[in-house]
């Protein structure tokens, strides 16, 4: 029945259409199929993942909003529960150890060239491989859970925000950020002391600006714009980031190909990625 359907030629190619089967049942079913196949691939949240981040409680009430903003960015690691985890523990095959260990071992990997893309990115050398840590980043990475393996390490996300803020949701997190602003320490600044309210605005404006965070831009931004602004408003810019320079060199024995407020000077060295 398949077979027979006519193709729908577009741009010199013949493509099969499940519209074109004859028995409409049967066409809706396979393209269900389809869809449902584009869902494991592309994950999205489906209506089953709805429920469970939403409760049920609709758009435009107090709760609705709050339910969805704590789950706001979650959504991901439960999708990846109620697709990929789900069939591997009902219908894998041909066992279900085997088939989790073989998707726990390619994400894993995945997990990993993720964590070391980033690194590179963000002006930093790749991180050691040889190093448990990193595999177990790796493994949270790869499940949709990487935020959370910064608080194994460290209580604190990348963004510097406690486990209460973070789990709360980014609408929270930006009200405690607009509050912490609000409230500056006036003393120090009328008694010309050193603030670094400055920076911390600085730093504000950046975390929500809009196409700062994009992959391909963000690093030659930081350093050819946010770095030298901030250093003029925050005189202990340079010793924070000797703080973080030696951080990543006690931790992680990495060292960064571009620094804050400098040209870059190299490339990366991908070889630190690999054991010695």
């Amino acid at each position: 029945m398949i077979r027979a359907a006519p193709l729908v030629e577009a741009g010199g190619a013949r493509f099969f259409d499940p519209a074109n089967v004859s028995d409409r049942s049967f066409g809706e079913k396979l393209m269900e199929a389809i869809l449902q196949e584009r869902a494991f691939a592309v994950l999205e949240p489906d209506a089953r993942v709805r429920q469970l981040t939403s409760g049920g409680v609709p758009r435009g009430t107090f709760w609705g909003e709050v339910a969805r903003s704590f789950w706001l960015f979650k959504s991901f690691s439960v999708t990846m529960a109620t697709t990929h985890l789900a069939r591997t523990s009902i219908d894998a095959t041909p066992g279900k150890v085997a088939s989790f260990a073989a998707m726990s071992t390619l994400l894993t990997v995945a997990g990993a060239m993720s964590i070391q893309a980033r690194q590179i990115i963000t002006g930093k050398d790749p991180r050691r491989m040889d190093d448990l840590r990193f595999w177990g980043a790796a493994y949270m990475q790869a499940g949709g859970a990487g935020l959370f393996g910064d608080f194994l390490q460290a209580g604190l996300d990348r963004n510097m925000k406690g486990l209460a803020i973070t789990m709360a949701g980014p609408v929270f997190g930006l009200a405690v950020d607009v509050a912490r602003l609000a409230i500056p320490d006036y003393r120090k600044i009328m008694d010309g002391q050193p603030s670094h309210y400055g920076a911390e605005v600085l730093r504000f404006i950046r975390g929500n600006l809009p196409g700062s965070n994009l992959w391909y831009s963000r690093l030659v931004t930081d350093r050819a714009i946010i770095d030298n602004v901030q250093a003029l408003l925050d005189p202990g810019f340079w010793d924070s980031f000797a703080r973080i320079e030696n951080k990543a060199q006690q931790e992680y024995g990495q060292r960064f190909w571009w620094r804050p407020g400098h040209e870059p000077d190299r490339a990366p060295v991908l070889g630190t990625a690999l054991p010695r």
